[in-house]
């Protein structure tokens, strides 16, 4: 039986790679959002910036294997209409998509292109991969919705979410390197594979206990746990999921089953929120 145009599209998403994932970006926008703005606005923000961080990973994965001489004709189309879809719901801040979106761009494009695995571009530069991944995510994932629900005083906004999203975003990123240590070639150089096992999962378990802390602090010196006593739970929830990961990272080996980086490891951007969020309540 020939099945339907919508079921062989659905298949052609690369959802269970980058779902969580996906999922994770759009939750760490809502967190960022939601402190400056209603959550009606923060949740549009938040699907959108999921819908494209979907497609921009599926048309990479599509675009490898095209380079590898293989079709993906309706995975490239997906992407397309991903990115589609969520173009639209950034419609009421077009302008500071069009000045932010090229800053993840052009470096994610350096780094891509040439579109052969493990040669050419920035990809020659040792340990430069999670650099490009960390830069991109910010871009996108901080910087972007804190320029549409800001506007122009996003540098004081920047000041307090950078020290919590930059080495969480690196903490995964490297944890995402350390599983894929035995498939990236060696022309790559990533930090794994530059300072081994041992020395990565010792430096994400500090930046994830960093995360803690930072977060910690600024629920115990915010105005209402200052002035009113009230105990800081949503950074409290929040520093326990960065323990959560921590031991994640202990535990962390390249030869862990792909779902536990998939599902635990991505998940970890979800599930800071989801505690924030479980703590405001």
């Amino acid at each position: 039986m020939r099945r339907s145009l919508a079921s062989r599209w659905w298949d052609a998403l690369e959802w269970r790679r980058y779902g969580v994932l996906a999922a994770g970006a759009g939750a760490q926008a809502w967190w960022v959002a939601q402190a400056y703005s209603v959550q009606k606005v923060a949740l549009q923000l938040a699907l959108a910036i999921a819908l494209a961080t979907l497609g921009a990973y599926q048309l990479v994965h599509a675009l490898l294997a095209i380079a590898g001489a293989r079709s993906r004709r309706q995975e490239v189309m997906a992407a397309v209409l991903l990115m589609f879809f969520a173009l639209m719901l950034l419609y009421p801040w077009w302008p500071v998509l069009l000045s932010v979106v090229p800053w993840a761009v052009v470096p994610f494009a350096a780094y891509t292109l040439p579109l052969r695995k493990g040669r050419g571009g920035l990809r020659s530069v040792p340990g430069i991969k999670v650099l490009v991944v960390v830069w991109c995510w910010v871009a996108v994932v901080v910087v972007l919705p804190l320029r549409a629900v800001v506007g122009d005083h996003v540098l004081n906004a920047l000041a307090s979410w950078l020290p919590v999203q930059i080495p969480l975003f690196l903490g995964v990123a490297l944890l995402s390197d350390l599983r894929d240590g035995t498939s990236d070639p060696l022309a790559l150089r990533t930090w794994p594979q530059l300072l081994g096992e041992g020395w990565t999962r010792a430096l994400v378990v500090l930046l994830f206990l960093y995360v803690g802390l930072v977060v910690s602090l600024r629920g115990y010196f915010g105005y209402a746990a200052y002035t009113d006593g009230a105990v800081p739970w949503p950074e409290l929830l929040v520093a326990i999921g960065c323990l959560f990961g921590a031991g994640l990272a202990v535990a962390a080996r390249s030869s862990r089953p792909g779902w536990y980086y998939s599902v635990l490891v991505d998940g970890l951007l979800k599930i800071l929120p989801l505690l924030y969020a479980v703590g405001a309540m």
